[in-house]
């Protein structure tokens, strides 16, 4: 839900991080972005003008680099504003390893370093969070999803912000609340 993203963010803005890593993740919850767009994204991607970030997607036509603009939040222009000012990839250049190393040591996943599983344990219970069940950058993308479907956002306008264009694309990331479809069937029939 949109109150858990937000409370998700503010945790991982105020968590000892590089400088990419709460940028990246609130892009992921506001544009609906996957972990390789993101890494593929290039300064110039960013239009401040106009309030759009374009998005290089490569899932949409196999072999071939197709595009999807997408408008950015409030929060997102002030987390983009924060990154260092380099020409070419808006994140530098990293590795989907590095990335997803970053990612789950910021919420308190212990990823390796102990020899037996007893110690591996007890240092991940000193690091755990309430946010270590997630497993990576993708879960903002269906929370995206869920959250404009759950507003009732045109399934049209769904598709064209995050490039889906099958009926098993949207099933698979739209996740309806519960007390969403609750109200539903409540309004029809009381």
């Amino acid at each position: 839900r949109e109150p858990e993203v937000a409370s998700f963010l503010d945790f991982i803005q105020q968590r000892s991080a590089p400088a990419w890593v709460y940028p990246m993740c609130v892009m992921a919850a506001h544009t609906g972005a996957r972990r390789s767009e993101m890494l593929r994204a290039e300064r110039q991607d960013v239009d401040s003008e106009t309030g759009i970030i374009t998005i290089r997607e490569k899932k949409r036509v196999r072999g071939k680099v197709t595009t999807r603009r997408v408008p950015i939040s409030a929060r997102l222009k002030e987390a983009l504003a924060a990154l260092p000012l380099e020409n070419g990839h808006l994140f530098g250049k990293l590795s989907v390893q590095s990335v997803q190393k970053a990612f789950m040591r910021v919420v308190g996943k212990v990823l390796s370093g102990a020899k037996d599983a007893e110690a591996k344990a007890r240092k991940e219970a000193k690091r755990r969070t309430k946010w270590s069940v997630l497993k990576g950058y993708h879960v903002l993308r269906h929370s995206f999803i869920s959250a404009l479907a759950n507003k009732g956002i045109d399934q049209r306008i769904i598709d064209e912000l995050v490039g889906h264009q099958t009926e098993a694309m949207r099933r698979r990331y739209r996740h309806l609340y519960p007390q969403t479809v609750a109200d539903a069937v409540k309004q029809v029939f009381g």
